[in-house]
């Protein structure tokens, strides 16, 4: 009995001690944002945000960035005044006619928005030149330049409750280019903290075309084309950047990076023509393969084989007519006031589908008898089911993207 209670003690002592601990006693992390865009230069154009507990009153900062051509265009910091209130007021000493004095003995403090910036000095060097400058100290001479720069900086507002560091900076290392489709590799931030979260959120030109993204951004032509932009605008908005396409992680340790890795292209077609190839392919030979069964049943029975070769084309002309009609209503939900129109497409769908789907059935039936007339509706509802089948795995095979973490 006494082992058993010494077991149970064992097994939930750590989860009551969870329970109970604030996270918030010698706790230490971060939080990072990125704000990422792609470009036909191979270039990507980073918005970083670093938001650090500011638990041992700093007062300077380095951090490495991946990359061998990373230009370093600005940093700023945002930083808050403070106000305070009294919510607990004491009583000192009362007079004969019953005025008292009183001090406050409890105070709260809370942050004045908007949000101020600050400009930061800093200075960017290889990471190999970073070992080697204190080589008279440690009498260790590095002889491996590893592709990072470190970025070493003075924080201009040092009495705030948490660093919040804004970092722009452009690099060509992130991205290959192979005749029109780029693939990238993107690395955040390492430093010496704990990250409690880390979210990237990826963008490209407004000429390029990348999978998943569902949005744009109203400054990313800026960040794609200009040397400068206005940090104070884009920085409140990093934590929240939707693109559609984000990648996230937790619990990084200090000087661990996370990596993105995906692919964007001049259009859908250089990104995908694999697909519609696999799918055209596979559209043509169900038809070449639908033909030839007929053709050899038609040996047979000449009225069965042309009601299937009706069936079969019916089949292949509704598939066009929902495919074409899909296309047309997808270009009309980019453009405004225009659902009346995308209304009638509709209608005109259905009308033509149905017509499509029930009279050559019936006009078989009159002509060649009601088995041949249920047989060609049949091949109908097959054909249809079976393009449209491989018409949704060529849409929904996109090519697949990947996040992993990397140690430095």
């Amino acid at each position: 009995m006494k082992r058993l209670l010494i077991i149970l003690m064992l097994v939930l002592m750590p989860i009551v001690s969870a329970y109970y601990w604030d996270s918030s006693i010698g706790y230490y992390g971060q939080n990072q944002y990125y704000y990422v865009v792609f470009d036909k230069e191979s270039e990507a154009s980073v918005v970083a945000r670093l938001e650090i507990q500011n638990t041992e009153n700093l007062t300077s900062l380095e951090f490495m960035i991946p990359g061998e051509n990373v230009e370093v265009i600005n940093i700023v910091q945002e930083y808050y005044e403070y106000s305070k209130d009294c919510i607990v007021w004491e009583e000192l000493a009362c007079d004969s006619e019953g005025l008292c004095s009183k001090a406050c003995s409890e105070y709260t403090e809370y942050k004045v928005y908007p949000p101020k910036y600050a400009q930061v000095e800093y200075s960017v060097e290889d990471y190999v030149n970073y070992l080697n400058k204190n080589f008279e100290e440690t009498g260790i001479m590095y002889d491996v330049a590893e592709a990072k720069k470190v970025v070493s900086l003075e924080i201009p507002e040092q009495d705030q409750q948490d660093i919040y560091i804004l970092v722009y900076y452009k690099s060509t290392d992130y991205v290959e280019e192979r005749s029109g489709l780029y693939e990238y590799n993107f690395e955040t931030i390492a430093d010496e903290y704990d990250t409690n979260y880390v979210r990237v959120s990826l963008d490209v030109a407004e000429d390029m075309y990348m999978e998943g993204l569902s949005s744009a951004i109203d400054y990313r032509q800026s960040m794609s084309s200009e040397k400068s932009i206005d940090m104070a605008m884009i920085a409140p908005n990093i934590a929240y950047v939707e693109t559609g396409y984000t990648e996230e992680a937790q619990s990084l340790d200090p000087y661990e990076s996370f990596n993105v890795e995906g692919k964007y292209a001049n259009s859908w077609l250089r990104m995908n023509w694999w697909i519609l190839l696999i799918g055209t392919l596979l559209v043509i030979g169900a038809i070449i393969g639908g033909i030839y069964g007929i053709r050899e049943l038609n040996k047979k029975d000449k009225k069965l084989g042309l009601s299937l070769l009706v069936g079969l084309g019916t089949g292949i002309g509704l598939w066009m007519v929902l495919g074409i009609s899909m296309y047309i209503l997808t270009i009309l939900s980019s453009i405004y006031y225009m659902n009346i129109v995308g209304m009638l497409v509709m209608m005109m769908t259905v009308i033509i589908g149905l017509v499509l789907l029930i009279a050559p059935s019936i006009l078989v039936g009159l002509k060649y008898g009601l088995n041949n007339g249920i047989y060609c509706f049949l091949t109908t509802i097959g054909t249809l089911f079976m393009l449209m089948a491989i018409s949704l795995i060529v849409i929904f095979s996109f090519l697949p993207t990947s996040a992993s973490i990397f140690y430095f």
